[in-house]
């Protein structure tokens, strides 16, 4: 993980997390999601032309997502200066 200090402009603080091994991880994302796309017990919303804008995917159903979560926690830590355990 590195975190690279973007701007600091007035009063807003703009950092940028990166994901080492990014290109890994999408297509593995990639893959989970082709599995459970289709699954009619997921949750969807927003129907429009002929497809639904949001679908809703627990976590536990995309396990490649676990590193992209750990990346972004540590990223609010660092931007909040403080732990946040239950992100």
């Amino acid at each position: 993980m590195k975190s690279v200090p973007v701007q600091e402009a007035s009063r807003i603080r703009v950092h940028v997390m990166e994901l080492p091994d990014a290109a890994t991880v999408n297509a593995r994302l990639w893959e989970q999601y082709q599995v459970v796309r289709d699954d009619p017990g997921l949750q969807r919303s927003h129907y429009f032309a002929g497809r639904y804008e949001n679908l809703y995917i627990p976590v536990q159903r995309l396990p490649a997502l676990a590193g992209v979560l750990e990346v972004a926690r540590q990223g609010a830590e660092q931007y909040l200066g403080r732990p946040v355990p239950g992100l």
